[in-house]
């Protein structure tokens, strides 16, 4: 008989292991780029107020900062439109988890035009790609469960009148 999978036994399938994976790297990323900029602002003695002032921009270093963590947050959100069940493999999962980035990548670079600020979105987007091509079936089996969180995709909130 084998073990039962899921949140009681402690052990998912591995496809819900990849996901939540997925899930846990946007989310300590997106920690540590925010606290690394949160740091940076103290160091620069960036005033709130200044940032809406006429000719205000951010500095270099702040440009190769703060896209990461909107790329981290950006990424979990399309990861969250997925369903790990709606994947007939682990490695069509693997696929659909890269594209999400991707489709990630493409809404924030369309806001971004700044040169500095593209290329952490891109190094960032590889770093996540590497991430969730490298992880293998015994790196799945010690993933800890996070609580399941699911975002609509854009057809269910259009169609739900949410948007």
């Amino acid at each position: 008989m084998n073990p039962l999978s899921g949140p009681i036994s402690g052990r998912m399938d591995d496809r819900t292991a990849l996901h939540t994976a997925a899930r846990r790297y946007c989310e300590d990323r997106y920690s540590d780029w925010a606290q690394t900029y949160n740091e940076l602002e103290a160091r620069e003695n960036v005033q709130i107020e200044n940032k809406f002032k006429p000719g205000w921009d951010y500095s270099e270093e702040a440009y190769g900062v703060f896209p990461r963590y909107r790329m981290d947050k950006a990424i979990r959100i399309e990861v969250e439109r997925l369903a790990p069940e709606s994947s007939n493999s682990l490695e069509e999962l693997r696929s659909r988890l890269i594209s999400a980035c991707e489709i990630a990548e493409a809404r924030l670079r369309s806001e971004l035009n700044n040169t500095i600020a593209r290329e952490a979105l891109r190094e960032e987007a590889e770093d996540y790609k590497a991430y969730i091509r490298i992880l293998s079936e015994r790196d799945l089996a010690n993933v800890v469960p996070l609580p399941f969180r699911r975002v609509l995709t854009d057809k269910e909130a259009k169609n739900s009148g949410i948007n």
